[in-house]
């Protein structure tokens, strides 16, 4: 077995995984499905909201605070909604919404593992800004190596793909690196070197 210079025995090709980046195509397709969905959800309670204002009251004497009140509370929860929606299904074990999902892709951090709560949410707001922004940092993903977004980039994530070219490999972090220890020297042995 091989060994770096601290003495480290080198990685063996099994202890890595090739990886394929999310093609920016695929992500394009995954984003319009997921946008589709939220639209659709976001539209059924609109519907429901406005049916319910006009059961309650006469469709001619609504007050236009309610209608402005309404409004924010539909803003409200359409960030919500798309907050939990991208959020929680990239933290979940599925790694992707139902559009990467569709697409064959998945969200993970930048060693390949998946991804917290936190970092998904993380990585919503950066894109939410983007977006806010006309989307310009978006534009990065087709200029970068690993397909990396700027929201990708500030959250510490990827986007990996089962399709497209192959990519340099990631290494298997679920194994941590060791030196190996001397055999001619038992626990014993340690501790009276480190107490020296």
């Amino acid at each position: 077995m091989s060994t770096d210079r601290d003495g480290v025995p080198a990685p063996s090709p099994s202890r890595f995984r090739t990886v394929t980046y999310g093609d920016p195509g695929l992500r394009l397709i995954a984003f319009l499905i997921d946008a589709l969905l939220l639209f659709g959800l976001f539209l059924l309670f609109a519907f429901t909201a406005s049916l319910m204002m006009l059961l309650i009251h006469d469709r001619d004497n609504l007050p236009p605070e309610l209608h402005e009140s309404v409004g924010q509370v539909l803003q409200v929860f359409c960030v919500l909604i798309a907050w939990v929606y991208f959020a929680y299904l990239e933290s979940s074990p599925l790694q992707a919404t139902f559009g990467k999902r569709a697409m064959g892709l998945r969200v993970t951090d930048t060693q390949g593992n998946p991804i917290g709560f936190f970092r998904a949410t993380l990585r919503f707001i950066a894109k939410s800004l983007l977006l806010a922004f006309c989307g310009l940092g978006l534009l990065i993903i087709l200029m970068t190596r690993t397909r990396q977004g700027f929201h990708d980039a500030a959250a510490g994530t990827l986007v990996l793909s089962g399709r497209g070219g192959r990519s340099p490999v990631l290494p298997d972090t679920s194994t941590p690196r060791v030196p190996p220890a001397d055999p001619n020297q038992g626990s014993e042995g340690i501790l009276k070197d480190h107490d020296r």
